[in-house]
């Protein structure tokens, strides 16, 4: 049974302020996908920022210092023994510096007028439609509409996977982005370049097989012209990509004249959309790659993959 007990612990991270309640999760032994599974972590500070990185809640249980991503407060979480696990749910504060919940025409727009806020769900709109949406308010100036997040540790789960990522999601699905299996409809995001003045696109990938985290921004006009369907791969990145801070890959120190940008008119944007043949690529088919190819030493498909426009 879940206890509220009370608000306990305050935490910055990223400018932000995430607020933990105290509380005794409901576990379960079932090894099911639904189920968040415990990872090893020094601090709750430590868990925030994980579990930040694929849109999720963390909860920290102190007394054995492990970490649960979940997707809402009341997610079971794994235990082989099916034990009693008090911890501390964090999300973040919203009391003070976040927007007032009224409808805008884009994250970019929530950014412009409340440059204070932290990155979150807001309501805006998408495609003729109202819906909330993730919306990233802090990497590379804010902005960015999160339309994609494919997070999976179990390779046994790949066929699930390549299904949610083959059977993409409407528009009015987006707030289910932080479960992991989304991928938002390439039509939709089509028609965010080609109708509503959307320029960039940025992607995170991070495999634990090879400990890299391959972090970019795709700009200018043979990008835009790709995510439009109007000009198919782009050979060469320079001046066209860059490579954020956080960034580990090989694809970032690799000449970027053999970089390409792309793969025909009759994909979608997960598709290749930064590789250079057989080494690097970051795609979402049936070889889940991220700074690495299915021809790789000890590849494996688990990890997770982000993709944001603005």
């Amino acid at each position: 049974m879940k206890i509220y007990i009370f608000l306990t612990q305050i935490t910055l991270v990223y400018s932000q302020w995430f607020v933990g309640e105290e509380k005794q999760q409901t576990t379960t032994s079932n090894h099911t996908e639904d189920a968040s599974k415990p990872f090893p972590v020094v601090s709750p500070v430590e868990c925030i920022l994980e579990c930040q990185k694929v849109l999720t809640y963390g909860y920290f249980v102190d007394t054995t210092k492990t970490c649960f991503c979940m997707k809402n407060k009341d997610q079971k979480i794994f235990s082989i023994e099916d034990e009693n696990l008090n911890g501390t749910f964090y999300q973040q504060d919203q009391q003070g510096g976040v927007c007032p919940d009224i409808q805008r025409k884009s994250c970019r727009k929530v950014k412009e007028d409340c440059p204070t806020s932290p990155s979150g769900f807001y309501h805006i709109e998408i495609d003729g439609q109202i819906v909330k949406a993730f919306c990233d308010l802090e990497v590379e100036g804010g902005g960015w509409l999160g339309i994609a997040n494919i997070t999976f540790n179990n390779a046994s789960l790949m066929q699930t996977y390549l299904g949610y990522v083959n059977n993409e999601a409407p528009v009015s699905d987006l707030q289910n982005i932080g479960d992991g299996k989304f991928m938002l409809d390439a039509q939709v995001v089509k028609r965010l370049f080609t109708e509503h003045g959307y320029t960039e696109v940025r992607g995170k990938c991070f495999k634990n097989w090879h400990g890299r985290t391959l972090h970019f921004i795709l700009f200018g006009e043979e990008t835009v012209k790709y995510m439009r369907k109007e000009e198919m791969t782009t050979h060469g990145s320079c001046q066209k990509a860059r490579y954020l801070s956080d960034d580990t890959s090989y694809m970032a120190r690799t000449d970027c004249s053999t970089i390409r940008i792309g793969y025909g008119l009759s994909h979608p944007y997960h598709y290749h959309l930064l590789w250079k043949a057989v080494t690097y690529q970051v795609m979402l088919d049936n070889r889940f790659a991220c700074d690495d190819s299915h021809f790789s030493n000890a590849f494996t498909n688990t990890g997770y993959w982000l993709f944001f426009v603005r």
